[in-house]
């Protein structure tokens, strides 16, 4: 364990900040709902699934984020196999 200049270990020092959230699969499906209506979320729809799913509206700005770039690579690499198959 390393430690810093106050004399906490850096484990300590990480548990301090929030921990991951990890969605069950009915959260992931009220999110993947939302997000099939809209990708971009305004401020009171992320309030709403944050109060909802009781977690943070920056994990959820960060869910969407996520799964936007995950969508784009997926469709970037279906691309690409078809291509390939030409």
């Amino acid at each position: 364990v390393l430690l810093s200049i106050n004399g906490t270990s850096s484990f300590e020092t990480m548990s301090s900040s929030q921990a991951r959230h990890v969605y069950t699969r009915e959260e992931r499906a009220i999110l993947e709902a939302s997000f099939a209506r809209q990708s971009h979320p305004n401020i009171e729809e992320k309030e709403r699934l944050a109060k909802l799913l009781k977690c943070n509206i920056i994990q959820i700005s960060n869910w969407f984020q996520n799964h936007r770039v995950s969508l784009a690579i997926q469709q970037s690499e279906k691309t690409n196999r078809t291509s390939a198959s030409l």
